[in-house]
């Protein structure tokens, strides 16, 4: 069964980008700003690890922003990909189980899922420490990942028939809009981490990383 979710999800995939060049130039343009983001970003997990001081907190803020942006960004772009909408799925003769692992399996089948993937796979390799921490590590980013994967269902299916509205596509759009410059200013968020972070020493950043990260955990 999850198999033809599976394959359900990419004929989705192809036939939405057939059909609108918008789309497809969109899921390129994700591809572009993503893969090198998600690279970057698990290189510099994966780096973290070495940091005795403060690598816990880095991972532990990275992989809480990984989460919330899959809480987030699925009901805005629900307006825009017809794949997260569970309605569409409501007269197929499944049972309740088929159905919440299908959705899971055709979620982990995207561009998000992919690159979310390689994030955590650098905190892996960051966090895996002998064979105890490196079997742990492998545990954690698998539950990290379906973490995800399930919360973005779980929202979606719960917020779908607003969504599908009339108004909920049009807030959708302007939400949308709105992500596009938030995700513009972020490269940005260097330059103000470095700003606020200049003049103090290596275990005054540690120690005010990790004062966040314990109110995030």
């Amino acid at each position: 069964m999850a198999r033809h979710f599976l394959r359900l999800k990419l004929t989705l995939l192809v036939a939405t980008c057939k059909g609108s060049w918008q789309r497809a130039v969109g899921l390129v343009a994700a591809l572009v700003v993503g893969v090198p983001a998600a690279v970057g970003a698990a290189v510099l997990l994966a780096l973290a690890g070495g940091w005795e001081e403060g690598g816990g907190a880095v991972v532990t803020l990275a992989l809480a922003s990984l989460t919330l942006g899959w809480v987030v960004l699925p009901p805005i772009a629900f307006g825009i990909d017809n794949t997260l909408d569970p309605a569409r799925l409501a007269l197929l003769p499944l049972e309740r189980r088929q159905l919440a692992v299908g959705l899971l399996v055709a979620g982990a089948a995207g561009v998000g899922a992919v690159l979310t993937t390689a994030v955590v796979a650098g905190a892996v390799v960051g966090q895996a420490a002998g064979l105890f921490g490196a079997v742990l590590a492998v545990a954690a980013g698998l539950l990290q990942v379906a973490v995800c994967l399930v919360a973005a269902r779980a929202v979606t299916t719960a917020l779908s028939a607003r969504l599908r509205s009339r108004k909920g596509r049009d807030v959708s759009a302007v939400l949308l809009a709105l992500g596009g410059l938030a995700f513009a200013g972020i490269g940005q968020l260097p330059n103000l981490l470095g700003q606020a972070l200049v003049g103090l020493s290596p275990d005054q950043i540690a120690e005010r990383l990790n004062a966040v990260a314990g109110v995030v955990a």
